[in-house]
């Protein structure tokens, strides 16, 4: 993928299925993905401190 290329070409280069997931989010289910990403490397951030504690 192209990541200079303009977004819509870019979408374009996307397997169909990941585009037909990614055209039926709406602005709520961003934001949620969004929150759930921080959650996640949060949650991996804790884990790691915790390993390197030991």
């Amino acid at each position: 993928m192209d990541l200079n290329a303009k977004p819509a070409d870019r979408m374009a280069e996307l397997p169909v299925k990941t585009r037909e997931f990614l055209a039926q989010l709406r602005e709520e289910d961003i934001d949620m993905l969004n929150a759930g990403l921080k959650l996640v490397v949060a949650t991996m951030t804790v884990a790691n401190e915790r390993q390197s504690a030991r």
